[in-house]
């Protein structure tokens, strides 16, 4: 499995500290130019990070991409490490687990997927970071590192 590269996963921290103690946040204003990012906390270790439009009535991902960070005693724990672990993007009718997990654990991957979704993060992060005027907060979560 592909984790996210350490300077994407710096971002991903910097988005999850806007978290605090909740559950989920949205960064921007809804109704600008700029599609606000939304951050969830999806439950242990798993988190979601997406930018939702509104189609008759209903939420539409685009996109969504759902991440998994490994707990104490998991593979890729004592790096830190971060996996994209689905992606959705609902105007296109994409929705793809790209690893499937049994008993909190990643049994299989659909590799070339979840590597392509490894690289498609670290330029939509990019563009997340300047949108939203982040870079106080990367810096912050780069000290904190």
């Amino acid at each position: 499995m592909k984790a996210l590269s350490k300077a994407t996963t710096t971002i991903f921290r910097a988005l999850i500290a806007r978290l605090g103690s909740g559950t989920h946040v949205q960064i921007g204003e809804k109704g600008s130019a700029i599609m606000p990012v939304v951050v969830e906390k999806i439950g242990l270790g798993r988190y979601s990070i997406a930018h939702y439009y509104e189609q008759n009535g209903d939420l539409m991902a685009d996109p969504e991409v759902c991440f998994w960070v490994p707990r104490a005693g998991q593979r890729g724990h004592d790096r830190g490490d971060v996996y994209p672990i689905s992606y959705k993007q609902a105007g296109l009718g994409i929705d793809r687990e790209l690893v499937i997990f049994e008993d909190g654990a990643p049994v299989r991957e659909c590799r070339r997927l979840q590597h392509d979704c490894a690289n498609f993060c670290s330029d939509w992060f990019r563009n997340i970071v300047w949108q939203q005027n982040l870079e106080d907060d990367v810096k912050r979560a780069r000290k904190a590192a």
